[in-house]
């Protein structure tokens, strides 16, 4: 389970998106957050990994024999270069905002209040219904009849 997380959140990285959103949708469609979170801890180290590989590597160069006078030459002819390399250093996103997360809790909040509204409306109605059923009676009779 926890490679095909790893692999969703390497494709949703690969597209644009942050750690951190990938890990919310993995949430969001109901993956474990501990499975989430170690999912996207093993994904941060293998691309720690690989950036190190990439920056260490050497790539080796293959030589064709060469007479050595055309070697001096080549020798004589290159003046030494200085290259320097830098490495970027490794940002280091949170891996967790799960506590921190309130878009959980307000639609939910907003659900039960748009179902008490609606809930008082229909008793409303039902009373008026009830109250006024003889006036209500004698005005459908003159609309229909």
């Amino acid at each position: 389970m926890n490679n095909e997380i790893a692999e969703g959140i390497k494709f949703a990285m690969s597209r644009g998106e942050s750690l951190q959103q990938a890990m919310q949708t993995f949430y969001n469609a109901g993956y474990s957050r501990q499975e989430v979170e170690e999912a996207a801890k093993a994904m941060q180290y293998q691309l720690h990994q690989e950036k190190e590989q990439g920056i260490h590597a050497v790539h080796p160069e293959f030589k064709k024999p060469v007479d050595m006078e055309m070697k001096k030459e080549v020798v004589k002819s290159q003046e030494p270069k200085k290259t320097e390399v830098k490495s970027p250093l490794p940002s280091i996103q949170k891996i967790s905002g799960y506590e921190s997360s309130t878009q959980g809790q307000n639609p939910r909040k907003k659900m039960i209040i748009l179902v008490s509204i609606l809930l008082g409306v229909l008793i409303l109605i039902f009373a008026g219904i009830f109250f006024f059923k003889d006036t209500l009676l004698g005005l459908l009779g003159n609309v229909l009849g």
